[in-house]
């Protein structure tokens, strides 16, 4: 009896960020292309209409137990909800391309993580964003429906510091909107390395205080 096509199929990850570059994020290529047995990556199983995060799909965890011509060989450490045909230690196939995380990266979708926005970044004459500060203790906290705080605090950097304290004059948009708005924050992001600090805005960039 011919063995059943299977359900899903792997999302193109680099594709995928290509197609939305400021709200996909992905490990670098060298990063994806060094695994070795023993190290874990999560890709996403895609299949059909089911969305999850917004792709259709289940984000799981894979072990790498060998390296194959053009990709790896591993196996699930998850057990699936969405993928019915798949179940905890299925040996998975997959290539740099499909791995959209890598252990200490971010596990929350940017649309999900949300930002303390001071007001003046929503003035669509203002200065853009002068000053960002990154509090990893305030990270992971859970607000308003299935958001949570990233951590993350944007200023203009003209603010008072009692427009600062004033909650009437701070906001919590999603930190994919505030890149849509604001990308130079992309260069922050690119340069943080998971520790406290704050970036200022010059004239020549980006400089971490």
């Amino acid at each position: 009896m011919p063995t059943p096509e299977p359900t899903w199929s792997l999302l193109d990850a680099v594709e995928q960020a290509a197609a939305n570059p400021r709200s996909f994020f992905i490990p670098d290529r060298d990063e994806r292309e060094a695994l070795r047995p023993g190290d874990i990556a999560k890709v996403v199983f895609q299949v059909g209409d089911q969305s999850v995060d917004g792709i259709g799909g289940e984000r799981m965890w894979v072990e790498v137990t060998d390296r194959a011509r053009g990709g790896y060989v591993g196996r699930l450490t998850n057990e699936p909800v969405v993928v019915t045909d798949l179940s905890r230690g299925a040996r998975i196939e997959f290539e740099p391309r499909h791995v959209i995380q890598l252990p200490g990266g971010d596990d929350v979708p940017p649309d999900r993580l949300a930002v303390f926005a001071s007001e003046r970044l929503f003035d669509d004459d203002g200065p853009g964003i002068g000053v960002a500060t990154f509090e990893p203790t305030d990270a992971g906290r859970p607000i308003a429906g299935d958001r949570e705080l990233s951590g993350w605090m944007l200023l203009a950097g003209d603010e008072s510091a009692a427009d600062v304290d004033d909650p009437e004059r701070i906001r919590l948009p999603s930190l994919s909107w505030m890149l849509e708005r604001h990308p130079e924050l992309q260069a922050v992001l690119a340069d943080h390395d998971g520790t406290a600090g704050t970036w200022l805005r010059t004239d020549d960039g980006w400089r971490r205080d």
